[in-house]
Parts: C-alpha cells; sequence; structure tokens
C-alpha cells in the first residue's frame, strides 16, 4: 500500500497574520522619518553660513560702488554752482513770460556791418536765440563742463558777413531745438554758440 503524503508546515516560521505586513511598513516609516530628521538638522547651521557669507559680500560691493561714485556725487550735490544757479532762473522766468528774464541776458548786440570771424557769428546768432521767444527745457552742465540750455522751438538769427577760409560768406542760421551753449559774465548769461540737439 502507498502511504498518503500530508502537507508540510514550517515549525518555525508562523504565517503572517493580517497587521503584520502594516506593522513592518509603519516601522520602516519611523525610521525614514528618523533618519531623515538627523539628516536636514545638521544642514541648518551650514545654510546660516552660506546666508551670512552672501550678506557680506552683497555690503562689500555696495561699499565699493559707494566709493566709486562718491566723489561724483559729492561733486555734483554739494559745491555750489551759482552760474548754474543763474541759468536756473532765467529758465524759470523765461518759462513764466516774465520780461526780467531779459534782465539776466547780455544786452541785444546790434546788427555788424562789418564782417565778423566765425566765432564772432556763433556768439552773436546764440545771443539772438537766447533773446526771442524760445522754451528753455533745462539748464545743466555738460560732461566738458560747458553750461547748456535745452531748449524747445524754431530760432533765427540776421543775414552776417562771416569770414571763412573761402573769403566772405552771407549766412543766415536757423535752427529747432538748439542747444545754446552759453557762459555767465559779470552776473549775466552770454552766449558762445549753438548746437544741434543731440539727445543728450
Amino acid at each position: 500500500m502507498s502511504k498518503r503524503s500530508s502537507p508540510q508546515f514550517s515549525k518555525n516560521t508562523p504565517a503572517p497574520g493580517p497587521g503584520s505586513q502594516a506593522a513592518s511598513s509603519d516601522s520602516t516609516a519611523d525610521f525614514d522619518a528618523d533618519r531623515f530628521r538627523l539628516r536636514r538638522f545638521p544642514l541648518t547651521p551650514l545654510v546660516a553660513i552660506v546666508i551670512g557669507v552672501g550678506v557680506v559680500l552683497v555690503l562689500i560691493v555696495a561699499g565699493w560702488a559707494n566709493r566709486s561714485a562718491g566723489p561724483d556725487a559729492l561733486r555734483h550735490a554739494d559745491i555750489a554752482d551759482p552760474e548754474r544757479e543763474l541759468c536756473q532762473q532765467f529758465l524759470l522766468l523765461k518759462k513764466a513770460g516774465d520780461p526780467a528774464a531779459d534782465a539776466l541776458l547780455a544786452p541785444r548786440a546790434a546788427q555788424p556791418e562789418q564782417p565778423l570771424s566765425q566765432e564772432e557769428a556763433a556768439r552773436f546768432q546764440t545771443n539772438c536765440f537766447l533773446h526771442q521767444d524760445i522754451r528753455i527745457l533745462a539748464a545743466r552742465r555738460d560732461a566738458q563742463g560747458r553750461l547748456v540750455l535745452f531748449t524747445k522751438g524754431n530760432v533765427s538769427a540776421p543775414t552776417l558777413e562771416v569770414r571763412t577760409a573761402r573769403g566772405v560768406d552771407r549766412v543766415q542760421r536757423t535752427m529747432v531745438n538748439p542747444d545754446l551753449i552759453v557762459e555767465v559774465r559779470d552776473g549775466t548769461i552770454h552766449g558762445l554758440r549753438a548746437e544741434m540737439h543731440t539727445g543728450r
């Protein structure tokens, strides 16, 4: 007779219960969370150090920029410029249509009877422009330190005889929105020359 085989069961390994897998997962999750916390806390001082170094670098760069720009800023902000202030006063009076504005200008010159040099012609023309009905937008010094009146409007000067390398030319100058280069002498504004506006 043949013997019937009976099912074999492990005596050492009990069958897993219904909640055993979940318990194992929970313990693993707890372990991972603890490990994460252990890794995270040591990073906090490192982050603080990085932020501190960044702040120090920003302060160093800002201080260097201030030292670089300091002399120019002080030169423009702290040093009085009475000549420019007179031009600013002229601007305000001109804008208000006050006849007192003309009192700040050199008197109108009479029409010259003799040919002028190119420099003399430029001065004469610029003074004519200053006395005309033109709007002054700003008065400031350019990069070369010259006093410049930035204007808006059309201006013209009488016909002049001007000496050039070719001889004597008859010149009548008209301009639109010129930049007027001026100087202050004896408390009045004198025109030097007029240039085309360059968008400064």
